[in-house]
């Protein structure tokens, strides 16, 4: 299922509060994935920062959201395994989301960034890159 017009209006609306507050949240990302998945402690060691690069490659994404497949550069510079990405990081960063915005998480706001993080898989890993 491709992102509906209220789907993208809903990414972009939560986006838009969790923007300002991206290094705070990227770094929760991150520490929540390895709290819960601590085998991936590995792959984070030298990247002090990557909750940083993820969100604001997440923020690359959002601005580009009516045409991802065409702008997704800061996603795939940053290297993750596809079962990395595709398990792990949307799940702790929907966590962190319904954490701090639980009145605006809604169930609708939930699918609406399932399928964005759907769209985004389908593109980073189809075999015709």
């Amino acid at each position: 299922m491709t992102l509906t017009d209220k789907m993208k209006a809903e990414v972009a609306a939560l986006w838009a509060k969790a923007e300002p507050q991206a290094k705070t949240l990227g770094d929760e990302v991150v520490n929540r994935m390895l709290i819960t998945f601590p085998q991936y402690k590995l792959y984070f060691e030298d990247k002090p920062d990557m909750g940083e690069k993820i969100m604001a490659a997440l923020g690359e994404a959002v601005q580009h959201i009516d045409n991802l497949s065409e702008d997704l550069s800061a996603l795939n510079a940053l290297e993750m395994s596809e079962k990395l990405y595709q398990l792990l990081l949307p799940h702790t960063f929907l966590v962190t989301l319904a954490v701090h915005f639980p009145t605006d998480f809604t169930s609708s706001m939930y699918a609406a960034w399932v399928h964005f993080f759907d769209e985004i898989k389908k593109i980073l890993f189809s075999k015709e890159k």
